[in-house]
């Protein structure tokens, strides 16, 4: 008997800077994407420009079933979904809207490279991002709450005021 699959979110990983087409091609397919953006200043020669570009470059989040994951790899900037021991790479739903809930708060993000593992659970208790949890990490007089995206062996660091946060 044929198994149904729920929708899961998974990773997929694209041509650098093709990361929006992609997006836009998996959305015409009638299938849910979320590519999180960030604002940044760009220097030219002749101007400064404020430009949208991804938090995690290279990756996006798509909602799907692992039935329609290789028709979406039949789009050419598309170039794999992230996997493990043969296993599509999965994000938990409450991280995809940790994420959102950043985006939507217009905090001031900057992705970091590697992963924490050591550090004390926090948890915020004042502000627009009441209620999340993740790990502290000490910079000069600021501490920095970080929720952890595993499966992109990448994190989302978010400046709060120390007084913001309670022990887990």
């Amino acid at each position: 008997m044929f198994k149904a699959h729920k929708d899961n979110w998974y990773v997929a990983y694209t041509v650098p800077r093709c990361e929006k087409l992609v997006e836009m091609k998996i959305n015409d397919r009638g299938i849910n994407s979320f590519l999180p953006l960030k604002m940044e200043e760009k220097k030219w020669s002749d101007r400064i420009k404020k430009v949208e570009t991804p938090l995690f470059p290279g990756y996006l989040f798509v909602c799907t079933t692992p039935d329609k994951i290789y028709d979406l790899t039949q789009i050419d900037q598309l170039l794999r979904f992230i996997s493990f021991n043969n296993e599509f790479a999965t994000v938990k739903k409450e991280e995809i809207e940790s994420i959102r809930q950043l985006m939507q708060n217009r905090m001031a993000l900057n992705p970091e490279d590697r992963v924490y593992r050591l550090g004390e659970r926090v948890k915020v208790v004042y502000g627009p991002l009441k209620g999340m949890e993740g790990l502290l990490v000490k910079q000069n007089s600021q501490s920095r709450f970080v929720i952890q995206i595993k499966v992109l062996h990448r994190s989302i660091a978010v400046d709060v005021p120390t007084d913001y946060l309670r022990p887990c």
